[in-house]
């Protein structure tokens, strides 16, 4: 995708909690959290996570790649 060592990635979050969501209504974040196989939206650490992990060389050789990251609730 690039020129050797630099890869392109990309993270797909669910609903994370953060002051953009503050203003959704509160049942929309229950609705989410029922269907979402881990019971609760997603906090902004949760999200840092797989930024870090992208960010370090433990992801050297991963490129084109989309990471959800969810909760499980993109799982088929």
């Amino acid at each position: 995708m690039g020129p050797p060592g630099i890869t392109v990635n990309v993270i797909g979050s669910g609903l994370t909690l953060t002051d953009a969501t503050a203003g959704q209504p509160r049942e929309m974040h229950e609705q989410v959290a029922a269907i979402t196989p881990l019971r609760r939206p997603g906090i902004p650490d949760d999200i840092a996570g797989a930024v870090v992990f992208l960010a370090s060389s433990l992801s050297d050789y991963l490129n084109g790649e989309y990471l959800p990251v969810a909760g499980g609730s993109f799982m088929i």
